[in-house]
């Protein structure tokens, strides 16, 4: 087997090549491709799926490299993909034991695959795809002021997305189908996640009862709520307490798994694809049944 390391050179405050090459020295085919901006892993995964032979890519970053890789092998045949962690985003590996399962590079390397969903997002224009959360509403207003003040330098960006979602992000307009069921018949949310994996925003068990293989997403749309509110359940939220937390949430939350999504919005709106950006107006999620191998140490 050939082992290709997708490596973020900006993860792990720059030192991730070094740490990869470190983890790899003296071990035979395996090859470094550092990637050079965003988009590039497809183009680096595509020209090593010309050679023979069996193949298995290593997302080395955080979940925008994830998702990068995922994405690059999602139909494709022979090959399978596992995360060796150097970014501060791990959320997707947490549904698999965490990161530190994956740490162990001799361990990856030599792991089974299995097969394991994935999800496909059409906005009428483009298709994508994620594997662990696409969210929008509140938690993709956070997701994207973040990504504008990393960008930028900036210190604590996502105190600084929650800062800008408290004020632009709490009465969202757009109806959510699940299966064919609408989740909100008034139109409007406070925040709705669409999960593979159970964990978005570094902390947040959005999803606790996900399970990365079993064919179904699972969709959980919180109605639109006040400040107060919001706050009184953000920390049973954090711990995954809101599926099972008595009256107060099934009052406001609506929960199905599903394997089909349709979100319609009076105007574009921003989606979070494992803390990827895009915009959508009329957005059409679908599961992919056992669209990829996933390595994990047992």
């Amino acid at each position: 087997m050939k082992h290709y390391f997708i490596v973020n050179p900006a993860a792990g405050e720059g030192k991730a090549q070094e740490i990869v090459a470190k983890a790899i020295e003296g071990k035979q085919d395996c090859k470094i491709l550092a990637t050079t901006g965003a988009g590039s892993a497809k183009a680096l995964i595509e020209e090593a799926l010309k050679e023979d032979g069996e193949k298995r890519f290593y997302a080395c970053g955080g979940d925008g490299t994830v998702n990068e890789v995922a994405s690059a092998l999602i139909g494709k045949e022979n090959v399978s993909f596992t995360v060796f962690p150097c970014g501060s985003g791990n959320d997707f590996v947490k549904a698999f034991g965490g990161k530190e399962k994956f740490e162990n590079i001799e361990a990856l390397m030599s792991a089974p695959a299995k097969p394991i969903d994935a999800m496909e997002i059409s906005n009428g224009v483009n298709t994508y795809y994620c594997v662990n959360v696409c969210n929008f509403g509140f938690d993709a207003i956070v997701g994207k002021t973040a990504n504008e003040v990393k960008a930028k330098g900036g210190k604590d960006p996502y105190g600084a997305g929650v800062k800008k979602a408290i004020f632009h992000g709490m009465n969202n307009k757009a109806t959510v189908k699940a299966d064919g069921e609408v989740l909100n018949p008034k139109g409007k949310f406070l925040l709705c996640t669409v999960a593979n994996g159970k964990y978005v925003g570094g902390k947040f068990l959005c999803a606790p009862k996900s399970v990365p293989d079993d064919g179904f997403m699972e969709v959980c749309l919180f109605d639109k709520i006040g400040l107060f509110k919001f706050l009184s359940i953000l920390t049973p939220y954090t711990n995954g307490e809101h599926l099972d937390g008595g009256k107060k949430f099934r009052k406001i939350t609506h929960y199905k798994r599903a394997k089909v999504i349709e979100i319609s919005a009076p105007k574009e709106i921003d989606l979070c694809l494992d803390g990827e950006m895009i915009v959508g107006k009329d957005v059409t999620i679908k599961t992919l049944e056992g669209a990829l191998n996933f390595a994990t140490v047992e």
